[in-house]
């Protein structure tokens, strides 16, 4: 059977209350954090941005919701040597993962920022038309400076209302 998806009208809290007690999720997944990991990734891909504030007319709440599964990655084109895929670099309203990497907190205690319709993403790299793709942003154990598993093909941006589109051209390789 298939996993279970938020209703509609649904909330974050139970839809999730519904996932983790679901037959089906259990049998899957009999471990409580993984199994709370495939709920909570069933929630984000059963919501897009779309629905942030029909969420928070529903909960009151201005929590943050998030929209990893409305960015999955999209092959785009192959060839024996490249893998080209897209998505969004910068989801408006969307967290960056600045916070993750590194102790800085905001003042309200979460972390990473928040991108802005009118965030300027101009800088050398942008211009150059390429930025190279490192595995967990310089972060691994070869950190920054490590080799690079492909580039942002920035000549491929594209900004609308939900956030800025970008191509990556990935080395099989790599």
């Amino acid at each position: 059977m298939p996993l279970p998806v938020p209703g509609e009208t649904e909330t974050e809290d139970e839809f999730i209350s519904r996932c983790m007690g679901d037959e089906t999720t259990n049998a899957d997944f009999p471990e409580n954090e993984q199994r709370a990991a495939v709920c909570y990734r069933q929630w984000r891909e059963g919501k897009s941005m779309d629905t942030t504030a029909t969420d928070e007319a529903q909960t009151g709440s201005t929590a943050e919701t998030e929209t990893v599964g409305a960015n999955a990655l999209k092959a785009v084109s192959s060839t024996a040597d490249e893998l080209r895929v897209g998505n969004y670099i910068v989801l408006f309203g969307g967290r960056d993962l600045e916070g993750l990497g590194s102790p800085r907190v905001n003042a309200d205690g979460s972390r990473g920022e928040r991108f802005a319709p009118t965030v300027d993403l101009e800088s050398g790299n942008t211009k150059s038309g390429i930025i190279f793709v490192d595995w967990e942003h310089g972060q691994d154990d070869e950190g920054p400076g490590g080799e690079s598993i492909g580039v942002v093909d920035w000549k491929t941006a594209k900004r609308d209302n939900r956030g800025v589109w970008v191509e990556r051209v990935l080395n099989r390789r790599s």
